[in-house]
């Protein structure tokens, strides 16, 4: 038996019993239903490496989260490779995730447009008062100026 061979049974096995979960789980939560993907929209990954039949889950799902980790996000080719993957694959909403800690606001910010390009809505993680600060950052650079 091939690796590959190996791997697909394991993501089959794995994928009936994720998915079986989630069934359940959706009939007990009241509201949206969101069900955060690891960040590799590509081929068969997600379904041989973690057992995740997106096909299977799109049904059950309101949304997908999508973390799209960086601590600095001064290139952004890979965010929107990844983002756009599973805007193309997928009908059920998709949200991307960012890591706020530390970043550079305007670099974030940068972030944050690439993702929206994408991505249903675009959420912060760990650092309300930076994700504000680039908020309120693109706020005002989306409003007309006075020049003194």
């Amino acid at each position: 038996m091939t690796a590959v061979t190996r791997a697909s049974q394991r993501g089959r096995r794995n994928a009936s019993v994720i998915t079986s979960f989630v069934e359940a789980a959706v009939e007990r939560i009241p509201g949206r239903t969101y069900f955060t993907l690891y960040p590799d929209p590509y081929g068969d990954h997600l379904y041989e490496r973690a057992g995740l039949d997106l096909a299977a889950l799109e049904s059950l799902v309101d949304e997908f989260v999508v973390p799209l980790y960086d601590t600095a996000y001064g290139t952004t080719y890979w965010l929107e490779a990844i983002a756009s993957g599973f805007a193309d694959r997928l009908t059920t909403p998709v949200s991307v995730e960012l890591y706020a800690v530390d970043v550079e606001i305007d670099d974030l910010l940068h972030a944050t447009e690439v993702a929206e390009a994408y991505a249903e809505s675009v959420l912060f993680g760990y650092d309300a008062a930076n994700a504000r600060a680039t908020l309120r950052r693109r706020d005002a650079e989306s409003r007309d100026g006075v020049e003194w």
